[in-house]
């Protein structure tokens, strides 16, 4: 082969760097602009992508930027909470004492699994408005011939219990301003279990009236659940956790007519349909002495900063920026409010 052919064919395929290359440099810049020409969309597409992830990348460093510049302001904030924090536990009033103490601590390391925790336990009270309507079901085929029931009786039973839930609906707001969230829980449950009690251990038509118009009235308190996890649940996971008080009222009714199976050959089998409610009853009631107070609720009625700080380092990482950043908003934000309420009160 000539020493000048051989020399060409080294000019083509000798480097695989089009800069070096002039012929596969011009061959590759022809290809893409035909190619171009042919997929202009190709083009428009990731033209964009290019200037959103840039947009994105801006928008992050300039969040950076203006956190950076507002950390020694964050962190003096902080400092006070940490202040207001162990002031709260050394200066208890009775209150104090009687609704926030009540219980066990339960700390996670990682505090995500508390939220879980807390939505899991909390979310069982669906399954007690569940669980009765299916429950009264199958009790009733047996009540019927217990005490010879009348259709007005039989239809005054079933509904007693939507009537307690209006009257427990009526009490829900005044109890969750002094009490809180957790402890109107709690009264709920007591309410369920008196009601339940009563029912399994009826004599007569009007013990069963009694203990269905208690067991309504927990209904109707229990109400106040969703709120509850809401306000201690992370705002990404939020949604997902609060339905599960929905799931749980569909899956209460399940459960309540595999109980009525269960127990359908015994003797006396409806006064174990009604008393098996205490299971849910009594699991929600053991279960909320494990769970703290809504800290949402401590600063915006309460005005109890310091307490609701200690019960957010329980419920979020606060190596997390975000998580202080909400906290403060929390706090912020009811500032603002009263601040509002203040200015646009006539004066006198």
């Amino acid at each position: 082969m000539p020493f000048h052919d051989h020399e060409e064919n080294h000019r083509y395929a000798g480097t695989t760097n089009p800069k070096d290359n002039k012929y596969l440099h011009n061959d590759t810049t022809q290809n893409n602009k035909q190619y171009m020409s042919v997929n202009p969309k190709s083009e428009t597409k990731s033209q964009n992508s290019e200037s959103s992830s840039f947009s994105d990348l801006n928008k992050k460093l300039d969040r950076e930027e203006q956190l950076a510049g507002l950390a020694p302001e964050i962190q003096a904030k902080f400092d006070e909470f940490e202040q207001l924090a162990e002031e709260s536990k050394h200066n208890k009033t009775l209150w104090d004492r009687v609704l926030l103490d009540t219980g066990f601590k339960v700390t996670f390391k990682n505090k995500l699994h508390m939220t879980y925790m807390l939505a899991a336990f909390a979310s069982i009270g669906g399954m007690l408005s569940g669980a009765d309507q299916s429950l009264i079901s199958g009790a009733t085929v047996f009540l019927q011939e217990e005490f010879h029931l009348t259709s007005h009786e039989q239809s005054l039973i079933s509904s007693l219990v939507p009537i307690g839930a209006i009257a427990g609906s009526i009490m829900l707001s005044p109890l969750n301003q002094f009490f809180g969230r957790r402890f109107s829980i709690m009264i709920s449950c007591i309410s369920y279990t008196i009601g339940g009690i009563i029912c399994a251990a009826a004599q007569s038509v009007h013990q069963l009236y009694t203990g269905r118009f208690f067991i309504g009235i927990g209904i109707g308190l229990e109400s106040s659940i969703p709120a509850y996890v809401s306000e201690c649940s992370p705002r990404d996971i939020r949604g997902n956790l609060t339905s599960l008080f929905q799931f749980n009222i569909a899956l209460g009714e399940v459960f309540g007519y595999a109980i009525a199976a269960m127990f359908y050959d015994l003797k006396g089998a409806w006064r174990y349909i009604l008393g098996s409610s205490l299971f849910f009853s009594t699991l929600l009631l053991t279960g909320m002495f494990f769970l703290p107070e809504s800290p949402r609720y401590l600063v915006v009625i309460q005005k109890k900063t310091g307490a609701a700080y200690r019960i957010w380092k329980t419920l979020r990482n606060m190596d997390d920026l975000d998580n202080k950043l909400e906290f403060l908003e929390l706090v912020e934000s009811t500032r603002f409010t009263e601040q509002s309420d203040l200015s646009s009160m006539p004066s006198l």
